[in-house]
């Protein structure tokens, strides 16, 4: 991530604690929102159809004028909900790359900025721990301090738990962040059907790139 990137984003952004799974939480409500009038916009424009054609068929029949007229109204009710189905579906999508826009990608920003701090305090202190091992190394050299056996053994003991457990958690930690880019770069890359002619300035594609960098960063760490 860039400082660009970075001041892109603007100081004011909901980056607190917690504001990224409230985000994740609106995205999720707004795609089952969508996902529902999409179906419910399938269902109408099939059953328009079928109505469209028995109204034809009725009108060029010389049918009963009251069938003919209950038909019409019925495909002019079915068409007006075409149009709040499709008036509704454009609004969510909307929101939903309104909250990319607003709050998925500064919080992505700082979230891939945070990781990099992290690995850079990471890798410092794993250099000065490797220092201390190296002078230690030469303790045994030194009579004085020389521990007793049954000391040895325990602080041994120790260690090798608490590296052990170090171990486990950071294997789970990237196994973590390996499935959540996963599913986010698959995520971010269905809402390029979202945006319009006019929606697409916003950073969906600048999220899908970053996602992309994300990845296959992770994916090139060794498992082990």
């Amino acid at each position: 991530v860039t400082k660009e990137a970075v001041e892109l984003s603007g100081s004011s952004e909901p980056c607190k604690v917690g504001a990224h799974c409230i985000t994740l939480k609106k995205l999720y409500a707004a795609e089952q929102k969508l996902y529902k009038e999409m179906k419910e916009e399938e269902i109408t424009k099939s059953e328009y159809a079928r109505k469209s054609c028995l109204l034809e068929k009725q009108e060029s029949d010389y049918n009963d004028w009251t069938k003919v007229q209950k038909t019409r109204s019925s495909v002019e009710s079915l068409e007006a909900d075409i149009v709040r189905l499709e008036d509704s579906i454009s609004r969510i999508c909307s929101s939903i790359l309104e909250l990319i826009d607003e709050e998925l990608y500064p919080q992505l920003v700082a979230l891939t900025s945070g990781l990099m701090q992290m690995w850079k305090t990471m890798y410092e202190s794993h250099q000065v721990q490797s220092y201390i091992f190296q002078r230690l190394d030469h303790l045994h050299d030194n009579p004085s301090t020389e521990l007793s056996t049954d000391s040895r053994r325990q602080a041994t003991a120790q260690l090798e738990t608490e590296v052990t457990y170090w171990y486990n958690s950071f294997c789970k930690l990237i196994k973590y962040q390996r499935e959540y880019v996963r599913t986010l770069s698959r995520w971010i890359q269905l809402t390029g059907h979202l945006a319009d002619d006019h929606q697409r300035g916003g950073y969906a594609s600048v999220v899908r790139s970053l996602c992309e960098a994300w990845q296959l960063a992770l994916d090139t760490l060794p498992d082990k």
